[in-house]
């Protein structure tokens, strides 16, 4: 089957929505489907230029989510849809397009009608919670009127939850979470031996970056040999480094630019930390660190809990509470014998629920099989 992608987002970041996709792409492509990538994102569209996949770049306006980009969506909006329709027209009968997957809120409320009356399967991927980017936008009742054409694909029941919270049908919902190479991520032998704990990820608000180094602050006044790695980059990465200097920190903790290949990093840590206070659906790392042997601390935020079983693959803490995190965090470094019993049970758990060919059936029996009626 042929599938046309659509993604035109607000920003352009590295994170586990692009690793999912190229993942998607990546195996489903060795079973014979063809991908055709039409986007304005340059991390994907760069992805795909390294891997020379197919690949279009389209500047058209700002995925409508904040005041200013709805204003001028709506000022384009006509125009942008008689695009993406020649677009769409061009690949269903050129290309043979029989689905179309949609990335950003752009395309799903625009050209899913034209889509289906075209002949071609829609499905959305969502990775976010609804949150007020989409429960506050006066798009809102454009898309929760065409999820009644597409078939929404999401990666935890919280994300169905909240979902369906904003008036989409449950049954146009279909929950299928991440999954992970277990062969690529593998137990890797540590270089030193100094207790270290880890963050990797953008660096932005939400991730709750603020609260990680407030307790690796606590945990440093009672183990001062101690040490924290942060690998990613993101918009307040100074005023994270600002901040560990006024705090006396900057010289016990180590950040390194963003990479594609993380093992290197995730093998010196005795723990990761996902700090998110909100916004975060699923948690990749979790399942990649937890594939390594490596077990994870994150919040009780959006997915986290259903991918972490608390006490036994990884902890799960309450967010915006750095006295809470620092005090797992102080367990895990004082019992590193059972720490390392459930980092192995956390990669027996990902071998069981996530492992990356699991997902990729689901999804091409999905695109296969779902006969989406009009």
């Amino acid at each position: 089957m042929n599938v046309l992608i659509f993604k035109f987002p607000y920003s352009s970041l590295f994170g586990g929505g692009e690793v999912h996709t190229l993942q998607l792409v990546e195996q489903l492509s060795r079973r014979g489907w063809k991908f055709f990538l039409v986007s304005s994102c340059h991390v994907l569209l760069e992805e795909f230029a390294k891997r020379k996949w197919y690949a279009i770049p389209l500047a058209i306006s700002k995925e409508p989510v904040t005041i200013p980009a709805i204003l001028i969506f709506a000022l384009f909006s006509p125009m942008i849809l008689l695009q993406l329709s020649a677009i769409l027209l061009y690949y269903r009968i050129v290309k043979n397009v029989r689905a179309l997957y949609c990335l950003s809120l752009t395309e799903k409320i625009l050209v899913t009608p034209v889509a289906r009356l075209l002949g071609i399967r829609v499905y959305w991927m969502e990775h976010l919670l609804m949150e007020r980017w989409i429960q506050m936008n006066p798009y809102r009742w454009s898309y929760v009127l065409n999820s009644r054409l597409a078939r929404i694909v999401t990666v935890s029941e919280a994300v169905k939850k909240s979902i369906v919270s904003i008036g989409v049908r449950p049954e146009r919902v279909v929950v299928i979470p991440n999954g992970v190479d277990t062969a690529h991520f593998i137990p890797m032998r540590r270089q030193g031996s100094q207790q270290t704990i880890g963050y990797i990820g953008r660096f932005s608000k939400e991730k709750g970056l603020d609260v990680l180094l407030s307790a690796f602050t606590k945990l440093h006044q009672t183990r001062p040999h101690i040490r924290m790695l942060w690998v990613g980059k993101g918009s307040i990465e100074l005023e994270l480094r600002q901040e560990a200097k006024r705090l006396g920190m900057d010289q016990h903790m180590t950040i390194y630019p963003h990479t594609t290949d993380i093992r290197p990093f995730v093998r010196e840590c005795d723990v990761i930390i996902m700090p998110a206070t909100r916004r975060d659906s699923f948690g990749m790392l979790i399942i990649e660190a937890g594939a390594m042997g490596i077990p994870t601390i994150a919040t009780s935020v959006g997915g986290f809990p259903e991918v972490i079983q608390d006490g036994k693959t990884g902890w799960i803490v309450p967010p915006n509470n750095a006295d809470a995190l620092a005090r797992q965090c102080a367990w895990v470094l004082d019992h590193s014998a059972e720490t390392r019993e459930i980092g192995k049970a956390a990669r027996r758990w990902i071998n069981y629920a996530f492992p990356e060919q699991k997902m990729i059936d689901r999804f091409e029996s999905l695109f296969r099989h779902d006969h989406l009626p009009l």
